[in-house]
């Protein structure tokens, strides 16, 4: 019933993992996407009825916090080194010209622990987890459709892989 009727969609079946793109009722194509997994990650791709605006080219990445918490024990040993070999940066805040922060300046120590908050963000780039591409729409979970710059997972049967956000096989499409 939250289907429309007519006109342009997208579906994202998630036990099937694949995207069908839609258009007066009918398939006009599909894609394989990458879901996020309950079992294993903690965070599985919601149902979400939505409406798409607008498209980001080479977006950055604002990393979520409890994915921050789980790197942070990595970046305890060398943070200039960890965060500028995986492109990202520290920033003060969301705004559109934030400041960047030394990653030297945070204690990772305890944003591993939970008693400590840093906002990172992954530059655009080969390397950036959102690819090329990004496809926000309002949602009260944050999840979006995404390009990947790991693009052999989709090699894969099993693509519940992600941490909730659905990565296309092909965002061109």
């Amino acid at each position: 019933r939250i289907l429309p009727g007519e006109g342009k969609y997208i579906l994202v079946n998630g036990a099937e993992q694949r995207l069908h793109m839609m258009e007066g009722g009918r398939s006009v194509g599909s894609m394989k996407v990458v879901v996020g997994d309950l079992d294993k990650l903690g965070l599985a791709t919601p149902i979400i009825a939505s409406t798409m605006h607008y498209a980001i080219a080479n977006p950055y990445w604002h990393v979520p916090p409890h994915l921050i918490k789980k790197m942070a024990p990595n970046i305890v040993k060398a943070p200039e080194a960890y965060l500028k070999s995986r492109n990202y940066e520290v920033i003060s805040d969301f705004s559109e010209h934030p400041q960047v922060l030394s990653p030297t300046s945070v204690d990772w120590k305890a944003v591993a622990a939970g008693t400590a908050k840093v906002i990172l963000r992954q530059k655009p780039g080969g390397q950036n987890s959102m690819g090329k591409m990004k496809f926000p729409f309002p949602n009260r979970e944050g999840i979006f459709l995404h390009d990947t710059s790991n693009k052999p997972q989709f090699a894969s049967a099993a693509r519940a892989n992600s941490n909730g956000c659905i990565r296309l096989e092909d965002a061109d499409k």
